[in-house]
């Protein structure tokens, strides 16, 4: 196999795979490359406002792959969560994925909401802590 970079791409065996580097979705050439989703997993742009600027760029779509942050516009932006709401695709541009505890549970939580029906639940989830959660002993700027 033979790799090289041309300064705007990656060509393996001959394939281009073009990159680019952008501070913001807006100033990403989205439109140049036809892009049906483009997948904002920076962390940075997790609001839906700020992360339609890949729509302004040219995507067709944007995933934005946690929670994001802000007031979704109707018809244009929300959470999809898959098996729950994913009819929601055809119709949004801006989406946010959820975070990883609902697409653990919303799944099993909406199949029994669907076939016994649901008055009231509560879910607890157990999973490892992440750089930006703290550990519930330990000191942190809430205690």
């Amino acid at each position: 196999m033979e790799v090289n970079d041309d300064g705007s791409a990656l060509i393996i065996d001959g394939r281009e795979i073009p990159y680019s580097s952008a501070e913001s979705p807006e100033e990403t050439p989205w439109s140049e490359h036809d892009v049906d989703v483009a997948v904002e997993s920076t962390g940075v742009f997790r609001e839906y406002d700020k992360a339609a600027g890949h729509i302004d760029a040219g995507a067709d779509h944007v995933v934005i792959t946690a929670p994001a942050y802000g007031e979704p516009e109707e018809g244009v932006s929300g959470m999809v969560l898959m098996g729950v709401n994913d009819g929601r695709l055809e119709t949004t541009q801006v989406t946010s994925n959820a975070s990883c505890t609902t697409n653990a549970g919303g799944g099993v939580v909406q199949v029994l909401h669907d076939k016994v029906g649901i008055k009231r639940a509560m879910l607890n989830t157990v999973h490892a802590y992440t750089a930006s959660q703290d550990i519930v002993d330990s000191p942190n700027e809430k205690t």
